[in-house]
């Protein structure tokens, strides 16, 4: 009977470790579908992730280094318009990648649709300018209320807003009607008088002693680093122009003078008529 007992204990204890066994294989069985599982879904969220960071690199340096579709845009809207912010010279059939035109920018802004025709339905982003140096913050769009998996990109750009220059050198085939030596600059610009109800300009300059003059006749006598000129140019009109004679004192000073079509606040100009540094910030989600 002892034999018989001592079978029984044995044959339970074989039972005991094969179960034990069997639950041991079925938890390490379980641990590497799980490890499985997690590593594709890890997988697939990397090679998603991936592709929206690839598309998302192409859709930025579509708004930041081309003009769009068509190359003015800005100026009639339709649905079919892919959207580039580059600024587009008309006189010289040319694009400036980087500087971001201020009117595509106001309209992607009015019409933020617009950015679907780079990216696809479903997504959600957020599309800004922030200034790094002077300037106002652009929000063009913002439209991510969830923050999960978010791709994020940042370039830096120039904003070109709008202000047309005129620089004040030496004109060397005229002679200055005020008889200024060499310690001056002087030259002799043509307003158009059509101009002034759609905008302003401007004598730019850093406070130095300045003159205006019609011929020999001293009309402005001034230093302020910024001046209106619409007033004096339609005093002076001839024929819808105005030729008027700048005198800058200062041959070292770089003078301008600005035509703001877009009206700015008269402080912002001396800003505004130079590109602003900003950074173009993209986020997209799916």
């Amino acid at each position: 009977m002892g034999i018989g007992k001592n079978m029984d204990t044995r044959g339970q204890i074989l039972s005991v470790n094969l179960l034990l066994m069997i639950i041991f294989i079925i938890i390490i069985i379980g641990v590497i579908i799980m490890l499985s599982f997690h590593i594709n879904n890890r997988l697939i969220q990397d090679n998603g992730n991936y592709a929206i960071e690839h598309t998302s690199d192409e859709i930025i340096d579509t708004l930041i280094n081309t003009p769009g579709s068509n190359d003015n845009w800005q100026y009639e809207y339709n649905e079919d318009i892919v959207p580039g912010l580059v600024v587009f010279d008309t006189q010289f059939n040319k694009t400036y990648s980087g500087i971001l035109d201020i009117d595509k920018i106001n309209m992607l802004k009015s019409n933020p649709n617009l950015m679907y025709n780079l990216i696809s339905q479903g997504s959600s982003y957020n599309l800004k300018l922030v200034p790094i140096d002077y300037g106002e913050e652009i929000i063009i769009h913002n439209g991510i209320s969830n923050g999960k998996n978010v791709i994020s990109l940042s370039r830096p750009v120039f904003i070109d807003y709008g202000i047309n220059h005129i620089d004040i050198i030496d004109d060397v085939n005229s002679t200055c009607p005020l008889g200024h030596d060499n310690s001056w600059c002087c030259k002799p610009v043509v307003f158009y008088s059509d101009l002034l109800d759609d905008g302003v300009y401007y004598f730019l300059d850093d406070g130095h002693k300045f003159l205006i003059s019609d011929a020999d006749e001293i009309i402005v006598d001034n230093s302020d680093t910024i001046y209106d000129l619409n007033d004096v140019i339609k005093r002076h009109e001839v024929n819808k122009t105005s030729t008027l004679w700048i005198h800058d004192s200062n041959l070292n000073t770089y003078s301008q003078i600005v035509y703001d079509n877009k009206k700015y606040d008269m402080d912002k100009v001396p800003f505004y008529s130079d590109f602003l540094k900003y950074n173009l910030i993209f986020e997209i989600t799916q």
